[in-house]
């Protein structure tokens, strides 16, 4: 008796803990809540590896390649980010590399839990190539160059 108790009692732990059903369900299982998920899991490997730059820490630290700044055409889109109310705007997956510079893959923002800022939000990407609905996600992502959430993810050396 005391058996089946320890192995009821452990089942409903691994539940709870694996569920978690006392926090609220970010994505759906439509195509928007799929790739919010992708984005969400590639913004956060990019947070922990780490692989991100504050962007207008970026943009001033930019070097000038062939009499211009690559980035500088982003200022305008992180500044109405900020201006929106995201939380924190950032350049991720940055390769550096002396014969081509700075370069990042994509630009994200942390959206806020305020719903109208959220609103705010969702409405400037609606111009980007993968306009995002709120799904509850943690961010809106803009691909630069790279990874696309529309692609699958390229195995290694390509096969």
């Amino acid at each position: 008796m005391k058996g089946i108790i320890i192995l009821l009692v452990i089942g409903l732990a691994g539940y709870l803990l694996i569920d978690k059903p006392w926090q609220e369900k970010r994505y759906d299982d439509t195509p928007q809540g799929q790739q919010a998920k992708k984005i969400d899991r590639i913004v956060d490997k990019a947070i922990a590896f780490p692989n991100t730059w504050e962007a207008r820490d970026m943009l001033k630290a930019e070097p000038m390649i062939a009499g211009m700044k690559v980035y500088s055409e982003y200022a305008p889109i992180i500044e109405e980010l900020y201006s929106a109310g995201a939380t924190d705007v950032r350049f991720a997956y940055i390769v550096r590399s002396v014969r081509t510079g700075t370069q990042a893959e994509g630009l994200y923002a942390v959206l806020p839990k305020d719903p109208g800022k959220r609103k705010a939000l969702f409405t400037i990407a609606q111009g980007w190539p993968h306009p995002p609905k709120d799904v509850k996600q943690k961010y809106v992502y803009l691909r630069i160059r790279g990874w696309d959430v529309d692609e699958p993810e390229p195995s290694f050396l390509g096969t």
